[in-house]
């Protein structure tokens, strides 16, 4: 051997679902850690340059407990809102909207989520009850007043641009996809509303063409990341409710009931 009496040890993955990482790779006692839980073997060689050999361990790595996380108040949002029903967070994080009863929309700056800072107010003159925000676009309303589409480009402008809905709000969804955008409202007992927009230019979003499933209690939505359906939290058995499924795609319609022996009285989900 070259030189005399050396020996060099190397421990190795030889398979398992998962990354290795040991402590000192090449120390014959060492420690490791893996990524995800699972099956491996691991292989330590020992080589003085003219012979080597080698052996296998097998490692059964079961998956711990989920971390532990302890909520903590971090402090409160200073300013004037009223009394606050819903609340919606801007794409980037940077900015929160607070749906005011009082107020209309307030719209605060959180890019330090530890010390949030008044921006602006939004008065729409009617109670809002909740608020959802898309990169372009702010929906509000509520369960006793219509739903309002804001473009976050005039939001609490002189020249605020609010296209009404029409109808009430008791949830609601922006949807943007490869079916295109739309607006879509729980709207209690007017059902299921869907708005199909035009938002080519941001600063004026134009609704193109409505549609309303019949459901006699819409007072939850939710709609899956593609577009193509729609879950509706429709109120009791009594009266015809339960979860419905419905489809977004042609003509919207129920298509089912996922929950047909319970109640759907949420008004999210």
């Amino acid at each position: 051997p070259n030189p005399p009496a050396a020996v060099n040890t190397t421990w190795t993955k030889v398979s398992g679902p998962g990354t290795v990482t040991f402590a000192n790779a090449a120390a014959v006692d060492t420690t490791a850690s893996f990524s995800v839980a699972g099956s491996y073997v691991l292989r330590l060689t020992a080589s003085d340059s003219l012979l080597s050999d080698d052996d296998e361990l097998m490692v059964t790595v079961n998956a711990g407990n989920p971390e532990q996380i302890n909520p903590q108040l971090l402090g409160f949002v200073q300013g004037n809102m009223g009394t606050a029903q819903g609340v919606g967070i801007s794409p980037d994080g940077q900015r929160l909207y607070v749906a005011s009863q009082e107020l209309g929309v307030v719209e605060f700056n959180i890019a330090n989520p530890r010390t949030p800072t008044f921006t602006r107010t939004a008065h729409i003159f009617e109670p809002a009850e909740g608020v959802i925000v898309s990169p372009t676009l702010l929906m509000t309303g509520g369960a006793t007043n219509g739903a309002r589409l804001i473009p976050l480009a005039t939001f609490a402008t002189p020249q605020e641009i609010r296209v009404p809905l029409n109808y009430v709000a008791q949830d609601m969804v922006l949807s943007s996809t490869a079916l295109g955008d739309k607006a879509i409202t729980a709207a209690g007992s007017s059902g299921l509303k869907i708005a199909t927009l035009n938002l080519s230019n941001p600063a004026l979003p134009q609704v193109v063409s409505t549609a309303t499933v019949l459901i006699t209690s819409a007072r939850g939505v939710a709609v899956s990341s593609d577009g193509q359906w729609a879950f509706v939290a429709a109120g009791t058995l009594a009266n015809n409710g339960g979860l419905k499924i419905v489809s977004l795609t042609g003509v919207p319609a129920v298509v089912g009931s996922l929950l047909p022996a319970s109640n759907a009285n949420s008004g999210d989900i």
